[in-house]
């Protein structure tokens, strides 16, 4: 894609942007080219379409403020912080309940040694 490519898809970008797309089939470029561009062109106004400006609330404008400027202080480090997603509550209560099944396992295995293991005196009989 060339300079001339470049350009073109800046200025529907900006038309788009205004809201007054003009006629591009009048363009000074061989067919095969044209076709990739309008296609591209095509691709932009449905993108364009698809993405709805969305108005933040003022919290959360703050709040992105506030990190930007933080991550702004830490400059030279480079390095982004993303904190850690936290783990769904499902998970948490199937890991529970995955800890209590093999504890309960493995109590039932010693139970079940020692009963095995213990000497068995035969019950007397009285005369």
């Amino acid at each position: 894609m060339g300079n001339k490519d470049l350009e073109v898809l800046a200025l529907h970008a900006d038309q788009l942007n205004s809201r007054t797309v003009q006629e591009t089939q009048r363009l000074d470029m061989p067919e095969g080219d044209k076709a990739e561009l309008l296609s591209l062109m095509h691709l932009a106004a449905r993108v364009k379409h698809a993405l709805t400006p969305v108005n933040p609330s003022p919290a959360y404008k703050q709040k992105l403020r506030l990190d930007l400027l933080q991550m702004a202080r830490r400059g030279a480090s480079r390095e982004v912080m993303v904190a850690p997603p936290a783990p769904h509550k499902e998970v948490v209560i199937g890991a529970a309940i995955g800890s209590a099944v093999a504890l309960l396992g493995g109590v039932a295995y010693l139970i079940r040694s020692y009963m095995q293991n213990r000497p068995h005196h035969p019950d007397r009989v009285r005369s």
